[in-house]
């Protein structure tokens, strides 16, 4: 549904799991993403002082019961950036502080609330999996005829989750209104047929559930 709760019918521009209600004006953006159920799956916020301000932001991502997953704050006016990560439990998983681009301070939990400093991360998109998901995609991939008659080009921004098995999920361009309609279609085709797995994030020795948001370039000759 839209901000007007009016239902929307063009899946192949918007997956039909999700529903979306957004508002903004000159100074306050809010959107939120649900899953059909009512569950929240996403929420962003920004806002701002006045119109010469940067927006301050924040993201929230949800774990399917409807708990914190992840909180990102940024502050505008400190040019500071604190990430938050949540256990389903509600416990804190990670927290660390950016300094525009500078990583400031870092934290890490354990789901019973002890601190640790080394905890053992392995990071998600592995070096082989990245290599499996390139070599995909140039066999794959078409550039859309309609696309190519009308010299639209451009480059295509495709979210999904990592299952704890390494499969992708929720899968959904995040630039849809920045690109031609065609190669969004295309990206999500190519990457609804993909078959491989990535190797899930490891933290503390355990698999968990991660985001990742990757490029697929469109390019004229």
């Amino acid at each position: 549904m839209n901000k007007n709760h009016e239902v929307i019918t063009d899946t192949s521009k918007y997956q039909p799991y999700f529903y979306r209600i957004t508002s903004n004006d000159n100074l306050n953006i809010l959107m939120r993403v649900f899953f059909m159920d009512s569950a929240p799956y996403y929420e962003y916020r920004a806002t701002r002082f006045d119109s010469t301000e940067k927006f301050s932001q924040t993201e929230v991502l949800f774990y399917e019961s409807g708990k914190r997953k992840e909180v990102s704050q940024f502050d505008a006016l400190n040019d500071q950036t604190i990430d938050v990560r949540y256990y389903e439990s509600g416990g804190i998983k990670s927290k660390k502080i950016w300094k525009s681009t500078e990583l400031i301070s870092e934290e890490y939990f354990s789901e019973d609330g002890i601190s640790d400093s080394n905890p053992n991360i392995i990071e998600l998109g592995q070096e082989r999996d990245m290599e499996n998901w390139r070599i995909f995609l140039m066999e794959k991939l078409q550039y859309p005829l309609v696309a190519r008659r009308m010299g639209h080009s451009g480059t295509v921004l495709l979210g999904f989750d990592i299952n704890l098995n390494g499969e992708m999920e929720n899968i959904q361009v995040v630039n849809s209104s920045k690109v031609h309609s065609s190669l969004e279609k295309e990206a999500l085709r190519v990457a609804k047929a993909y078959k491989g797995t990535w190797t899930p994030k490891i933290v503390f020795g355990k698999p968990e559930k991660s985001r990742l948001v990757l490029p697929i370039y469109f390019k004229l000759n």
